[in-house]
């Protein structure tokens, strides 16, 4: 149960920093 639950959560981070990554990105095209 620990596991699954530290997994979502590195996941939960990672799809976090991609997201803002993304946002950075498309702010610096404009």
């Amino acid at each position: 149960m620990i596991e699954i639950l530290s997994g979502i959560g590195i996941a939960f981070i990672l799809l976090i920093i991609l997201s803002i990554a993304i946002f950075i990105s498309v702010d610096k095209n404009r």
